[in-house]
């Protein structure tokens, strides 16, 4: 089934009783660190993910929105790489997860999702997971971008060769976001779910590479100016 082509596949799930099939649909993009310099806007201060930001988290009135809910099970699932932004109250403005390639093994084990990764060559980093709070979106243009272009920065002073990221295809806000910032769709991913005995909790994930981009969704969906 891996081997059919996907628009063979988008053809298939179409035809397909949508009762019995479920599927979504997310592009791919990627961003090459070493075509231009970044720099780390004066205002960001990067602090790196530990323990005690978790605990914040998890009491924090945003706990229940699906990216810090799915940010604090990669924290539980032994993927705790990332960053995060405070105010000068210790409030938090923004965060992100980072995967890389020593996460590999990790990430195969990862419940229910464990397909939405292909293995990370090294040098590449995975962008994931990107949220802002109420604080980050009440600043002056956003805190989204200013974060994102000193989280750029740092990976560039790391040496690091380049990102990958997705954004589901209704987040036409965030598509646009991550465009801006400089990544490039390079393809897409489908997560199908067949609801039949045996598969129903068993999704299936296909990843295929187009050399133009997609035409925008016509569905706009808010998700906090986040990623995902």
């Amino acid at each position: 089934m891996a081997a059919i082509p996907l628009n063979r596949l988008y053809r298939k799930l179409s035809s397909a009783d949508k009762q019995r099939v479920k599927h979504n649909v997310w592009i791919r993009y990627r961003l090459d660190l070493r075509d231009r310099t970044y720099l780390a806007p004066p205002s960001v201060t990067l602090t790196p993910l530990a323990q005690a930001h978790i605990e914040q988290l998890r009491t924090h009135p945003n706990s229940t929105r699906d990216q810090v809910a799915s940010g604090l099970r990669f924290w539980k699932h032994g993927l705790r790489e990332g960053f995060i932004w405070l105010d000068e109250d210790n409030e938090p403005l923004c965060f992100i997860w980072l995967f890389q390639a020593k996460h590999n093994a990790l990430l195969r084990t990862l419940p229910d999702w464990s397909g939405m990764y292909p293995p990370l060559p090294t040098g590449w980093a995975r962008f994931e997971n990107v949220f802002t709070f109420g604080r980050g979106l009440r600043r002056p243009g956003g805190a989204a971008t200013d974060f994102a272009y000193a989280v750029l920065a740092r990976l560039q002073q790391q040496s690091l060769k380049g990102l990958l990221t997705h954004v589901h295809i209704d987040n036409l806000m965030a598509r646009r976001w991550v465009e801006r910032i400089g990544f490039q769709p390079i393809g897409t991913t489908v997560r199908s779910q067949l609801d039949v005995p045996y598969l129903r909790h068993r999704p299936w994930f296909f990843h295929g590479s187009h050399t133009a981009p997609p035409p925008l969704a016509t569905t706009v969906r808010r998700v906090n100016a986040s990623v995902e």
